[in-house]
């Protein structure tokens, strides 16, 4: 048998071309009627993903009244205007959709996130509202055929809360799991709360939860805490196998009434093993390592804690009252964190001045910016009150590499924040009304006194924060859109979810809501190569190119002599050989 040839292929990064060449490719959107929506449970895009074919998924809410997707009716299982589903949508690269699946049932169930694995695979952290014997058609369903059994609010059987469930890309139920009991009681379950998710390459998932008392995974991990309740990360095997359980030292809003993602966010750097949290104090404050916090110490923070979780670091910012670094106390609210290959971290959030007040709030004495472990912001007016974006990078122990921030006069300039790393670029979603930031100037054409925001992407430079481009959608007047979430693909392509009120116009479509206050909101700004590389075997002469995705580097693998042909996303040829 003839040895193997392998070559190794330096791959270009043509990233000030591709990025050059990027513009709205489409937009879709979907929602319902129903009108009694709330910060917690909105219509928007709540997590993306994109996979190695170039597919893009979605997770987000929906309601029971009309309900429609890209236009086109869609079944729920919630019951009233103020309910709420779990809705996952995939499309592909050119925006076709692909399949949908509702998860819930009778009440409003909260989905607290989104992963995907290396091999396509999506897996969702949700809490469910049980389903009880006594009201008819309240049974839970994971689409496309399980419906979870129920029986009597006094019975202790069938109450679990809390589920991970696992698809495929294709949309197949492969499995889910609890880490409940089966003789759970109805309050057990109910204190019990889904806060986060994060899922690594491997598909290994790191499931963030507050725990009631007792024994979990089917009597391998204990909770026992003097309070009746703490806080832990669970993790599962991409074959839905506990594995093990992390208590963490942190407990958001001193108790358990919150509702997942409402005031922080976990992730877990998957190149270091690490865990963050991102959050905010306002109203409630927290307890973090050990220590009780309220907006008198601080109001917004990161926070670092081992792979074992152990505690390592907070860092925070400045100012002492709660509307410093601004949260809207939703599901997507106004920070976010990323990282890249060198553990460094970008946190982004949304600020305002700290006022000092003469007697009482009619005369204001001074304006002060506020800042970031311990460097203040500096692109601020200092003789009237002001909202602005901010984003820091620190180094992996949580020192300041760089800051930067906009400056804007109004509530609308700063609401829902999404990052994402990707290359050199540092890629932010947000909606903003007035704002100017480094010496760009936004003048929304709707006026100055229009309470509206316009989805737009910024993209910075990641070793200096300096902005290399902002993009809009086009807005009407009395509405609203936001992008709160970002993902890429493995062209360049970006992928920005939110939610718009009313209508908004991006590439040329203009999508309207279905009657309620918010739709979901996806649109693709980028280039139009839907031409992905994938892992591919040749049975004749048993070829083979990886990884999948590529990153920096393609290997391959041959028995017979190949010539190659190397392109970049836009198409263009940029290396040609043989391998012998």
């Amino acid at each position: 048998m003839k040895t193997h040839k392998i070559l190794t292929l330096s791959l270009l990064l043509l990233t000030t071309l591709v990025t050059q060449a990027q513009t709205w490719q489409w937009a879709k959107s979907g929602g319902s009627s129903a009108t009694g929506q709330d910060n917690s449970n909105r219509e928007a895009i709540a997590t993306i993903v994109t996979d190695s074919q170039g597919n893009v998924y979605t997770l987000s809410y929906l309601g029971g009244t009309d309900a429609v997707v890209n236009g086109v009716p869609r079944t729920t299982y919630n019951f009233g205007d103020d309910d709420r589903d779990a809705l996952i949508c995939s499309y592909t690269c050119t925006g076709a959709l692909r399949w949908t699946r509702v998860l819930g049932g009778w009440n409003s169930d909260k989905i607290s996130n989104m992963g995907i694995d290396e091999n396509d695979n999506i897996y969702i952290a949700l809490k469910r509202v049980v389903g009880l014997s006594e009201i008819p058609d309240t049974n839970t369903h994971f689409e496309p055929s399980v419906i979870l059994p129920m029986s009597s609010e006094f019975e202790s059987t069938y109450k679990e809360t809390l589920f991970l469930v696992k698809y495929n890309s294709n949309g197949d139920l492969i499995w889910y799991r609890t880490p409940q009991a089966p003789n759970l009681s109805y309050i057990e379950g109910w204190y019990s709360i889904s806060y986060d998710l994060s899922v690594d390459p491997q598909g290994n998932s790191y499931w963030y939860c507050a725990l009631y008392d007792g024994t979990y995974a089917n009597g391998a991990y204990t909770v026992n805490s003097a309070i009746n309740g703490s806080n832990h990360i669970l993790k599962y095997d991409a074959d839905g196998n506990f594995v093990t359980g992390i208590p963490i030292s942190i407990r958001p809003f001193n108790g358990y009434s919150s509702y997942p993602g409402e005031g922080f966010k976990f992730k877990r750097n998957h190149n270091n093993g690490k865990f963050y949290f991102v959050g905010s104090l306002t109203n409630l404050g927290a307890i973090i390592n050990g220590q009780e916090y309220t907006p008198l110490d601080f109001d917004k923070y990161v926070c670092a804690f081992d792979s074992d979780g152990t505690f390592l670091w907070l860092k925070h910012n400045i100012n002492t009252d709660a509307r410093s670094i601004y949260d809207f106390s939703s599901t997507y609210s106004a920070h976010d964190i990323a990282f890249d290959s060198q553990n460094n971290i970008y946190y982004t959030g949304a600020g305002d001045s700290l006022i000092t007040y003469i007697g009482n709030t009619s005369g204001i004495l001074s304006v002060t910016a506020d800042g970031w472990n311990g460097q203040y912001f500096t692109d601020f007016d200092n003789t009237i009150f002001s909202f602005y974006k901010v984003l820091v990078k620190m180094d992996e122990n949580g020192n300041n590499v760089w800051l930067t921030n906009s400056f804007g006069s109004d509530e609308y300039n700063a609401v829902e924040l999404s990052i994402f790393v990707n290359n050199d670029e540092i890629i932010t979603g947000s909606g903003a009304h007035n704002f100017k930031w480094q010496g760009i100037t936004n003048l929304n054409p709707l006026g100055n006194f229009c309470t509206c925001s316009r989805a737009s992407i910024t993209r910075f430079n990641k070793n200096t924060g300096a902005i290399l481009g902002v993009d809009f959608a086009t807005g009407f007047p009395g509405s609203s859109s936001t992008f709160s979430r970002l993902a890429i693909d493995n062209n360049g392509s970006i992928y920005a979810g939110g939610s718009l009120t009313s209508a908004v116009t991006i590439a040329s479509t203009t999508l309207y809501t279905n009657g309620g206050p918010d739709d979901f909101l996806l649109a693709k700004f980028g280039s139009n190569n839907c031409t992905f590389l994938g892992t591919t075997t040749n049975e004749q002469d048993k070829t083979e190119f990886f990884p999948n995705p590529v990153n920096n580097e393609l290997t391959v693998v041959s028995k017979e002599v190949l010539s190659y042909e190397l392109f970049d996303s836009l198409g263009k040829k940029v290396q040609s050989g043989i391998v012998e």
